[in-house]
């Protein structure tokens, strides 16, 4: 499908990449390859500004809580453990 998205520019659709197994954590439709999860502030690396970010929002989330990196409504020890298996600068 050339009208389909494809982050990596590989010729394979992000949605078809999905469908084949492809993680999304956070549900976005967007493989997990593609992006710096962790990455808060969008500024190419994960560091201690997004820890910080992430901690303080810690406990229940809403849709729009960054911090809640996995989409579960909850700011927790999973969502840091994503954060920290990122840490560094964004590939």
């Amino acid at each position: 499908n050339p009208s389909q998205a494809d982050c990596d520019q590989d010729g394979v659709g992000d949605a078809c990449e999905l469908l084949a197994g492809e993680q999304d954590i956070n549900g976005n439709g967007v493989p997990d390859s593609c992006e710096c999860i962790g990455d808060l502030f969008v500024d190419g690396q994960v560091n201690g500004a997004d820890l910080g970010a992430l901690l303080s929002q810690w406990g229940p989330a809403t849709a729009t809580t960054a911090s809640d990196l996995n989409r579960d409504g909850w700011v927790d020890g999973n969502d840091l453990g994503l954060l920290l298996s990122g840490w560094g600068p964004c590939g």
